[in-house]
């Protein structure tokens, strides 16, 4: 049997030849809570770095939480970003352009067929009724598309013989 004595310094056990006294014990190290490393640093998503909590954005103003990235990482992702951004708006405002001066070009070549197709057919009112006979007849034929093709095309030639006879 062992048995420690009142004051914890020394010990002693009881055999069925006789007691014997084990001397002292010595003190143990006070059991002392160190600070955990893991518990105010978090890992990093990106570079996998154990970093700082200090080094980790808030998620949200008014919340304890944080974002996955460090400070340095999401840096590093917003600056690529807002690069890519800014290419994407250049190239974006590039199409615009170019496509406005397509439309330009198809606006006079558009033009050089109205003025073309007007003196061929004997002005706006022969062109009007070449349009409409050929609407008629595939809308005759079940042809709906091809129909509301023609329309549109016929619409859009009345326009520009309109405004070319304004500037005329």
């Amino acid at each position: 049997m062992l048995s420690i004595g009142a004051n914890r310094k020394s010990a002693t056990v009881t055999s069925p030849g006789g007691t014997t006294e084990m001397g002292h014990i010595p003190d143990s190290p006070s059991p002392t809570k160190e600070p955990s490393p893991f518990k105010n640093s978090k890992r990093c998503s990106r570079c996998l770095e154990r970093r700082p909590l200090s080094e980790f954005r808030h998620l949200r103003k008014d919340s304890s939480k944080r974002v996955v990235q460090c400070r340095a990482c999401h840096n590093l992702a917003e600056r690529a970003r807002v690069s890519a951004k800014r290419s994407d708006a250049r190239t974006q405002s590039l199409l615009i352009e170019l496509q406005k001066i397509e439309e330009a070009k198809a606006q006079k070549r558009l033009l050089a067929l109205v003025a073309d197709l007007t003196k061929r057919f004997g002005g706006t009112e022969g062109l009007a009724e070449a349009i409409h006979a050929t609407f008629k007849a595939a809308e005759q034929s079940g042809n709906v598309r091809t129909a509301a093709k023609i329309l549109i095309a016929a619409t859009r030639f009345v326009q520009e013989a309109e405004q070319q006879e304004r500037y005329c």
